[in-house]
C-alpha cells in the first residue's frame, strides 16, 4: 500500500504488507507447465511440431505469392488490354456532331483504347448515363447533347448567336475517379478526351466545307466558332485527390509485415497446442 505523510515534505512510504517477489522467481514460474527441449514428450511430438510449422509457413507463401502474383499479373502488359474497359456512348444529337462522334469511336477502336459500346437515346436518358457510371457498370460514359448540331450551325450563321455559342456543351464525358484513380485517370479520361478530339477532326472533315459556306466570315465569333466547333465537358462523379502510388510505396511494404505476423501467430498457437 502507497501513501503520503502528512509532514509538510512528502515522503513516500511503502507497505510491506505483502512479500517481495523476486525476477528469479517471476522467471521460474514462467516456466511451469512447459516442457524443457530435453524432455522425452518431444520423442513423439518433435516431427509433428515441425510438420505443422512448416507447414503453415508453407501455406502462408504460397498465400501471398499467389495475390501478389495476381497484382502484378494483372498489371502486366495492362496498356495492351485497356479494350476489357467498357465505355458507354449515346448519342442524344442525331446531327453532324453526333455521326462525327460515332464514326470517331470507329477510328479509335483498339486494343489501347476502352470497348466503346454506343446505346439507343431511348433507352437512356442523362440520369441513367450518370447512374451507370455512378453504379460501375461503365468505367465511363459520353454523350452528346440534344440539338448541338442544330445550335452550332446557328452560331455559324448569326454572329449574335456565335457569341454565345459555347463548344464545350457538345460532348459531355462521365467518369468516377474514387473508383479507381489510376486506371480513370490513365486509360478512361485521356482516352475520351482524345475521342472528342478526334471526333472534332471528323467534323471538320466531313463537315467543314458546308460549315465554311455558312458561316458569316464577317463576324469574329462566328470565325471563332467554325474554328473551335467542338470542345468537351467533364463530369466527375466523386474527384479523388491521390498520386498514382499502385503497389510499391503502400501493398509492397504492408505484405511482408502482414506474412510475418500471421507466421507468428500459427507458431504461437501450435505451440500452445503442444504445450511449449
Amino acid at each position: 500500500m502507497i501513501y503520503l505523510s502528512s509532514d509538510r515534505a512528502p515522503r513516500l512510504h511503502v507497505s510491506h504488507s505483502r512479500s517481495t517477489v523476486s525476477f528469479e522467481t517471476l522467471l521460474k514460474n514462467t516456466h511451469k507447465g512447459r516442457v524443457n527441449h530435453q524432455d522425452a514428450f518431444w520423442k513423439g511430438n518433435k516431427k509433428r511440431f515441425i510438420v505443422a510449422v512448416v507447414s503453415s509457413a508453407a501455406m502462408i507463401q504460397t498465400l501471398f505469392l499467389g495475390t501478389l502474383s495476381y497484382l502484378y499479373g494483372s498489371l502486366y502488359k495492362d496498356s495492351t488490354r485497356v479494350s476489357a474497359i467498357n465505355t458507354l456512348m449515346v448519342n442524344y444529337d442525331g446531327g453532324a456532331i453526333g455521326q462525327s462522334m460515332r464514326e470517331a469511336a470507329t477510328y479509335c477502336t483498339s486494343p489501347k483504347f476502352p470497348s466503346i459500346v454506343e446505346t439507343p437515346a431511348s433507352k437512356f436518358t442523362q440520369q441513367d448515363v450518370y447512374d451507370a457510371v455512378c453504379r460501375a457498370d461503365d468505367w465511363g460514359a459520353v454523350h452528346t447533347t440534344a440539338g448541338a448540331s442544330q445550335r452550332l450551325l446557328t452560331a455559324l450563321e448569326e454572329s449574335a448567336t456565335a457569341a454565345q455559342y459555347n463548344a464545350s456543351d457538345a460532348i459531355l464525358y462521365v467518369y468516377n475517379e474514387a473508383r479507381h484513380p489510376i486506371v480513370v485517370e490513365g486509360y478512361v479520361v485521356s482516352n475520351l478526351q482524345t475521342l472528342i478530339t478526334t471526333a472534332r477532326i471528323v467534323y471538320s472533315t466531313i463537315n467543314g466545307s458546308y460549315a465554311l459556306q455558312t458561316v458569316d466570315a464577317t463576324s469574329a465569333s462566328a470565325r471563332a466558332v467554325f474554328f473551335n466547333p467542338i470542345s468537351n465537358s467533364p463530369i466527375n462523379i466523386k474527384p479523388t485527390n491521390q498520386g498514382g502510388r499502385v503497389l510499391y510505396n503502400t501493398i509492397e511494404l504492408v505484405m511482408p509485415i502482414i506474412m510475418q505476423l500471421f507466421f507468428l501467430v500459427a507458431v504461437n498457437g501450435i505451440s500452445s497446442h503442444h504445450s511449449i
